[in-house]
């Protein structure tokens, strides 16, 4: 039986007592109800209602049902998941109380009515086609399971034709402008123009003033007429790691196996190893000579002056940008051509495998060309 059946005889049973007892207020209970919609979820285990009687005609009518701990966090959950997922405040204040009363609608709608509520999270007001789009996807959970690009797609779809609903509400801040941009353009209600007057609004030009100062280098080199034509700059940074372990028995293991819980060394001396006693008696050697336990090795805190005794990755960055003719001032961009970026496109005319490279390409004629890398 479900709570409105309940509500329903509840105040059904109560009227009919009025006839007979003059008192003006009940207290119902349906303790350990164990009939349920069969749907799994969360259930109550009662249910109690006070009707107060203000006169024959009208009664007022609390009620409110008892949960057992599992159930009641397993619902808070679902409740704070789908009030995230349709715009709700992301610092802790989930459940609002605007996505209660659409939580309290949506259940009340039963079987979706006319609302578009189907049950089973979708919001209020929208179509079946809307609903089935936004929840295909979401699991029952409430977590997104499709492509976000698609998820945001569904979105703009929905809010497009109404924004009065909650979730069509952003701050700003989670990059559903530029998305909802592209869709737009996509749609044909963009122009490339005004698509890119939004995109610099919101990314700005990336000429933007620096004021920290940076090494650079500047290279010159010449093209003859022979050699014209489209020419590619692909960096190629440094990138280093920690040097190899070298065990006591002269093996070498890398570093981050050091003090991980497993000898891979034969001698076992990546790992603490104790005397009879319990005392240390294998140690890991720093630059500067001084000694630190095995077991201090990779433990993320630095206990070699210059941090050695951690597993580090050494990335060598910058950017590189070429020039008509003989560049001496960098600061000069009157000549500039371009530089290199982070490009993506189809690896194959197939357009199932994605190649993404950071590189600049460009057409050279004859003449002199500077390359500046910073």
């Amino acid at each position: 039986m479900n709570l409105s059946r309940l509500a329903t005889l509840a105040i059904f049973f109560m009227m009919i007592m009025s006839a007979f007892v003059a008192v003006p207020t009940y207290n119902v209970g349906a303790d350990e109800h164990e009939d349920d919609d069969g749907d799994g979820g969360p259930q109550p285990e009662s249910f109690h209602a006070t009707m107060t009687m203000d006169s024959l005609e009208d009664w007022t009518v609390d009620y409110y049902a008892e949960m057992d701990i599992e159930d009641s966090d397993e619902m808070r959950e679902g409740l704070a998941g789908m009030c995230v997922n349709l715009g709700g405040d992301s610092d802790g204040n989930w459940i609002t109380e605007e996505c209660f009363n659409y939580w309290l609608e949506m259940m009340n709608s039963g079987d979706g009515g006319d609302d578009g509520g189907d049950g089973m999270g979708c919001p209020p007001g929208l179509t079946e086609l809307q609903c089935d789009n936004l929840m295909s996807c979401m699991d029952e959970n409430g977590d997104i399971i499709c492509s976000m690009l698609e998820f945001q797609r569904n979105l703009y779809n929905i809010c497009n034709d109404d924004d009065s609903h909650e979730f069509c509400y952003f701050d700003g801040e989670d990059g559903r402008a530029f998305f909802n941009n592209i869709f737009a353009y996509e749609d044909g209600d963009f122009g490339p123009e005004d698509l890119m007057e939004a995109i610099i609004d919101e990314y700005g030009t990336g000429t933007d003033d620096y004021n920290e100062p940076a090494a650079y280098d500047i290279q010159s080199f010449y093209i003859g007429e022979e050699d014209a034509g489209t020419y590619g700059i692909y960096p190629e940074f440094l990138y280093s790691v920690s040097p190899n372990f070298v065990c006591g028995n002269g093996e070498e293991v890398p570093f981050y196996y050091i003090n991980d819980g497993e000898e891979d060394c034969g001698d076992g001396s990546d790992e603490q190893q104790y005397d009879e006693d319990g005392n240390e008696t294998n140690w890991f050697d720093c630059h500067d000579g001084s000694e630190v336990w095995v077991s201090q090795v990779n433990d993320w805190e630095w206990n070699c002056p210059d941090g050695e005794d951690e597993y580090q990755e050494y990335y060598w960055g910058g950017n590189v940008y070429m020039y008509n003719g003989i560049v001496e001032d960098p600061e000069d961009i009157d000549s500039l051509i371009g530089g290199i970026g982070y490009y993506c496109g189809w690896q194959d005319d197939d357009e199932v495998e994605v190649f993404c490279a950071t590189y600049g390409e460009t057409d050279l004629s004859a003449g002199n060309y500077s390359i500046l890398t910073t």
